[in-house]
């Protein structure tokens, strides 16, 4: 970020100080010394891990271009030992950002027996261009290599200098990892004159940072003077130096990453507040591109013409962008520098930003008020609002109408109605820039179960040779209510017969599929609905004079896997609150089977959870069932998994239960 730099002659500084760490690369014997260890630890001392890292070192000096723009580089040096899984723990790839450059990079194994085998240039390999999902381009670079000759109890080690045009602005210090960390050490050297306050000479210059999940000291301050040293060239250095720390234990269903791994995120000096960074991406990335040519605004008056209400124009103009293809072409500052609304129009695709920027310019077009929301999906982490950085991953839209009412749009999102955000939006510190380029933060907002409400009806029918016919209606609200349009819009039949077998209970595993219809996909006011058939040849299973009979043949649609454990550390979480309902007729043939058992009903209910089993003979020949399951809110503390775990595994038994039968 440039530098309002007050003295001519911050030119080019180019510092050298030594390294917090005095051993060199393959120097096993000086490590040991300095972290005051006998011999290197074993996999007896770390059972549970698959390597150790020995030292892990991040060395950033700063200088000032001739653009006085203030750059950082930073000398990266990691040593581990290899326990077990050494093939996935020698595999190391390292990203390159807009704005950074790779420089000496350099690798070596040590084996157990001393031999050190270094990598060669040949070894590493540069990937460029390589889009992920649905960026389909993008000037992403990152370097991949594997350590040769690596063995159970080899070390490995790296290094590798980055030169970064932009201070800051990416920059993290990850404290912790998944495996033991005996040593990490961060430190910066910046000019002295750099941070000295402008009433002495300086810039007044001051870095920010912010650690997380870990109480941080401030670190130890270093004054690198000596008597050759002029004041022009003097520095000073500041640095951590943490030890012994324990690796980030990973469970399903547990909150995003960066939510709870430790790590310390930087931030440019000059982005002391949240408008700092608004500013400066309406100023030079949004509004030069936010312009309705001829062409967008006529596009605008055509859809919208129909309408009578600014709500109804919010909604046409919506349709019409979600249904622009989604692809992310990323190059330079087009990472995050939206198209031309225009040049979306004409190519009929684009990404976030572009299809969010082409909706604004429309609604804007028709005197409806709108703003670019920049916000990082909940899938990431939690954006911090205490602590303001560029962190975001994604755009959408909030519109307003004359009347104040707001409308939060997510146009990658083809099949949302207005208003209606993906769980991974829902509950966000989202960044919302005014006209004038300043911005406020809040969160978006949070749908509960009852918005994402699954109807499931049911008529089960026995017959006399105990095969059965099968007819299912389902209802999608919410979340599932977009996500399976997108599917069943290009679902073959083979598909979608697989996609109606697997909501059938194992019992059922030789079902028929027949008949499947769904509504239309384009109809979005309307709830997503699926009806199909199916065959079973045997329902009934028997054991000796008895006869069972499942009567609920339809698989609670979330996964269990996560419920293994016995404790936890982490909060359980899921994708968003949902219920699903169900009510189910079996018809039984009354004139060879009689009743002997009904499973119980069963209410269990928590703040968090709720469920319901109720089943009732008032109709001659059929059982009424209604089944009710809720998650109510959808992070639940660690302390409450003993809990959680045990209505699971009621929930589980009563679903096996069966209805037991005897022939007449």
């Amino acid at each position: 970020m440039p530098i309002k730099v007050q003295i001519s002659i911050f030119i080019i500084l180019i510092f050298i100080i030594s390294s917090c760490s005095s051993s060199s690369m393959g120097d096993i014997d000086q490590l040991k010394e300095e972290l005051n260890l006998a011999s290197l630890p074993t996999q007896a001392d770390y059972p549970d891990a698959d390597a150790i890292i020995l030292d892990e070192l991040h060395d950033v000096k700063c200088e000032i271009t001739e653009d006085y723009n203030l750059v950082t580089e930073e000398r990266v040096r990691l040593v581990k030992k290899l326990f077990k899984n050494i093939e996935k723990q020698a595999f190391i790839e390292i990203n390159i950002y807009d704005g950074e450059e790779l420089e000496d990079i350099s690798g070596i194994t040590i084996k157990t027996n001393g031999q050190v085998v270094p990598l060669k240039e040949e070894d590493f390999y540069t990937l460029e261009g390589q889009g992920e999902g649905s960026v389909f381009y993008s000037d992403k670079k990152s370097v991949r290599f594997t350590f040769p000759a690596i063995e159970k109890d080899c070390i490995v080690e790296y290094e590798f200098t980055k030169r970064k045009q932009y201070a800051f602005r990416r920059d993290e210090w990850r404290i912790q990892h998944t495996i033991p960390t005996l040593r990490n050490t961060y430190q910066l050297t910046v000019p002295t004159m750099l941070i000295a306050p402008p009433n002495q000479g300086g810039v007044g210059w001051n870095w920010r940072y912010r650690s997380y999940n870990y109480f941080l000291d401030q670190p130890q301050f270093i004054e690198n003077m000596n008597h050759q040293q002029s004041r022009r060239t003097a520095n000073v250095t500041y640095k951590w130096e943490l030890k012994n720390i324990e690796p980030i234990k990973l469970e399903d269903n547990m909150p995003p990453f960066y939510d709870k791994i430790k790590y310390v995120k930087f931030s440019p000096h000059d982005w002391e507040n949240w408008n700092d960074i608004s500013e400066w991406y309406n100023e030079h990335f949004f509004k030069p591109q936010c312009i309705a040519s001829d062409a967008v605004v006529k596009k605008a008056e055509e859809i919208s013409q129909a309408c009578e209400t600014d709500i109804e124009k919010i909604g046409a103009l919506f349709n019409y962008v979600q249904k622009l293809r989604y692809v992310a072409i990323e190059l330079g500052e087009g990472s995050i520098k939206p198209s031309l609304p225009e040049t979306v129009l004409d190519r009929q695709y684009g990404d976030c930003k572009d299809k969010s920027t082409l909706l604004i310019s429309m609604l804007k077009s028709q005197g409806i008020k709108a703003s670019p929301v920049l916000l990082l999906t909940t899938d990431n982490g939690t954006l911090d609002a205490t602590f303001p950085s560029w962190n975001f991953n994604h755009m959408i839209v909030l519109a307003e109408d004359s009347k104040g009412k707001e409308v939060w749009l997510d146009p990658t999102i083809e099949y949302a109605r207005a208003g209606e955000l993906p769980y991974y939006c829902e509950n966000a510190n989202a960044m919302i820039i005014d006209e004038d380029g300043k911005c406020k933060v809040k969160r978006t907002p949070v749908s509960s179960c009852y918005d994402n409400k699954t109807d499931i009806k049911i008529d089960f029918a026995l017959s006399e040779n105990d095969a059965a016919d099968l007819n299912v209606t389902i209802s999608y609200d919410g979340e599932r209510n977009h996500r399976l349009r997108n599917y069943f819009k290009d679902a073959t039949e083979e598909e979608l017969n697989e996609f109606c077998k697997n909501l059938i209970i194992d019992d059922f595993t030789k079902a028929k599929i027949t008949e499947i219809k769904f509504s239309d996909v384009e109809k979005r006011d309307e709830n997503l609905e699926l009806s199909f058939s199916a065959q079973i040849e045997s329902a009934v299973q028997k054991q000796g004079d008895l006869y069972f009979l499942n009567v609920d043949p339809f698989k609670i649609e979330t996964s269990m896997d996560w419920l293994s454990k016995e404790e936890r550390t982490h909060e359980i979480v899921f994708d968003y609150p949902l219920i699903i309902k169900k009510n189910i007729t079996i018809h039984l043939p009354e004139e060879k089977y009689s009743i002997r058992n009904i499973p119980e009903d069963m209410i269990s209910k928590s703040e968090f959870t709720f469920y319901k089993l109720d089943i009732n003979k008032d109709e001659p020949g059929a059982l009424k069932i209604e089944e009710d399951f809720l998650i109510k809110q959808y992070r639940v503390p660690a302390s409450r998994y003993p809990d959680l775990k045990e209505y699971f595994e009621k929930m589980k038994m009563k679903n096996n239960e069966k209805l037991i039968l005897v022939s007449k």
